[in-house]
């Protein structure tokens, strides 16, 4: 059976190979897929909401078995934040290095 890893995230496909070792199973990656697939909107109010999103989203562009994941940071004394939006904490656009370096820059100073 093949399952797409629906994530951009090498670390995390990684780790999920090495936790389920099903001969049965073949891993595809995204950039195994041969062509571009539009990224969903994550707009879901759980992690666990946008990880639905994001199987749903590319077992439907790909007609395979999908498994996502949704992840991020909750800090207790800012009140959970960034939470689901960790990736988007500062508002910004634009290459992950400097949308990382913002984010983790907003969440220092907060």
């Amino acid at each position: 059976m093949r399952v797409l890893l629906a994530t951009t995230n090498r670390h995390k496909s990684e780790e999920i190979r090495a936790v389920i070792k099903d001969p049965s199973v073949e891993w595809v990656g995204l950039e195994s897929l041969g062509r571009e697939v539009a990224e969903p909107v994550e707009d879901g109010e759980t992690f666990e909401a946008n990880a639905v999103a994001k199987a749903r989203h590319y077992a439907g562009a790909t007609g395979l078995w999908c498994l996502a994941d949704d992840s991020g940071l909750e800090v207790d004394v800012l009140g959970g934040e960034p939470g689901v939006r960790s990736a988007r904490y500062a508002g910004i656009d634009g290459p992950p290095e400097v949308v990382d370096r913002a984010n983790n820059r907003l969440l220092l100073e907060r």
